[in-house]
């Protein structure tokens, strides 16, 4: 084959990888959305039957989360194949790769054991939502994972762009997951503290 012509069907399938991993990416957020979404519908549920609705939404979760980590995986792969035999830096390749495995199994287990606790709380439902399923439509700790989940996402797509060094993407990912929780947790720190604010001025006596 002409070196021209090699050259060029060399770009051409770099460009259609990149659009693929482009699209797998923006395909992962849409799953991460479509997690926040459901967790949100659930928090502001009144009846056992929009809970209901929520973890039935939740259902497509994992298969547009197996899509997006596909097409990545996929794409990625291949590019940087392309980036090792041009002799480019791929390093960070080898963090962000581990970190995007990492999440996959992390959201996998988290969001399992999540819905498989939701369906038992809502079987032992009847038209009213009891004190556990309550409990667990408002659970912090479902909160603090998709925040984690969110948070690193970023962090990847922070390294993915800049491309910087080991260390340096280590770092990125885990200050990305620090921010990813902390960020989770502010808005329920706070409300606790105005519900217990609350509580202290209720119990205060009357002034003669």
């Amino acid at each position: 084959m002409d070196p021209t012509d090699a050259m060029v069907m060399g770009l051409t399938s770099f460009k259609i990888a990149l659009v693929i991993h482009i699209g797998g990416a923006l395909l992962l957020f849409a799953a991460l959305g479509l997690e926040s979404f459901v967790a949100l519908l659930l928090r502001l549920a009144k009846s056992v039957s929009q809970v209901r609705l929520a973890a039935r939404i939740g259902r497509y979760v994992p298969m547009v989360f197996g899509w997006a980590s596909a097409l990545v995986l996929l794409s990625g792969s291949y590019l940087t194949y392309l980036n090792w035999h041009y002799g480019e830096n791929i390093g960070w390749v080898f963090i962000a790769a581990s970190a995007f495995v990492g999440l996959g199994i992390y959201s996998a287990i988290t969001g399992r054991r999540y819905a498989a606790a939701l369906r038992a709380e809502i079987a032992k439902s009847g038209a009213q939502i009891t004190k556990g399923l309550q409990k667990l439509v408002h659970s912090r700790g479902r909160i603090a994972q998709i925040g984690v989940s969110v948070g690193l996402t970023l962090g990847i797509l922070v390294v993915m762009i800049f491309q910087p060094s080991v260390s340096a993407s280590i770092l990125v990912l885990i200050n990305a997951l620090a921010y990813g929780l902390i960020f989770s947790l502010i808005p329920q720190l706070s409300k606790s503290g105005r519900a217990a604010e609350a509580e202290r001025g209720s119990d205060l006596e009357p002034l003669d």
